[in-house]
């Protein structure tokens, strides 16, 4: 049997993705959970790596079926150990960073306006912890700081893939290139044509925010400025996104 974690940050299409193989014969789809029992949403009664990983390998088993989980939000050392223990193939699926972070950004904004706070608090801790007005010398908007979030959310999930060695698949190459759709989930047939229809059902958070016409962020200047800092290294946007083959 072929179990496979296609894991990431989000916005990268994994709706898409997930529709597109569900209903492929030999094929059992779980998206957006860290509860293979459940499926609730990640953040609900979360399983640990380990036992979501054990419970995978042996629901392939007894339904002698591929299980592929999609955006698990897994940490990503912890998910490696568990795959390579129970025989999970472990992908990190990719965009290129300016797409995904605007996507973020929108879907994190969204979240705002509805009344979701958790994601503001965490965009001023962002914010306050790596002193970043004086550095990039924009204003101080709601739209600026929130995009600030979203580059270190979406950067530091990928700057850890790319640490740790992870298989690396970008979504723009998986999501045009046949054979290798076919190739990553083992299936013999599958026709691209069913994934831009199941695109078509999809509205991107970009356009769910857009309705709004809230005032833009100034997304390049941040872009362009924001980078990760650790011991013995410095990497920016533009260098990460490069790294990641783009």
């Amino acid at each position: 049997m072929k179990n496979i974690l296609i894991d990431t940050v989000g916005f990268c299409g994994t709706h898409t993705l997930s529709n597109s193989l569900k209903g492929i014969g030999d094929i059992e789809v779980v998206h957006g959970t860290q509860n293979l029992d459940t499926e609730e949403h990640i953040g609900k009664n979360n399983l640990t790596p380990y036992i979501f990983m054990e419970k995978m390998y042996k629901k392939s088993e007894k339904l002698k079926k591929n299980i592929i989980a999609i955006h698990c939000n897994f940490d990503i050392q912890e998910a490696l150990n568990a795959c390579s223990k129970f025989e999970v193939e472990y992908i990190c699926l990719v965009r290129n960073l300016h797409n995904q972070i605007m996507s973020c950004y929108s879907w994190a904004y969204l979240k705002l306006i509805n009344g979701n706070d958790t994601i503001l608090n965490e965009a001023l801790n962002v914010f306050k912890a790596n002193e970043l007005l004086p550095t990039i010398k924009v204003e101080l908007s709601l739209p600026n700081i929130v995009y600030m979030w979203a580059c270190y959310h979406v950067m530091c999930f990928n700057l850890n893939a790319l640490n740790l060695e992870c298989k690396i698949l970008k979504m723009e190459e998986l999501f045009t290139c046949q054979e290798l759709f076919k190739e990553t989930f083992g299936i013999k047939e599958f026709n691209l044509n069913n994934l831009d229809s199941s695109k078509k059902n999809n509205i991107s958070h970009k356009e769910n925010l857009r309705k709004y016409r809230f005032k833009e962020p100034k997304s390049e200047k941040i872009y362009n400025s924001i980078y990760i800092s650790g011991p013995g290294y410095s990497i920016s946007l533009p260098e990460l996104n490069e790294k990641l083959g783009y």
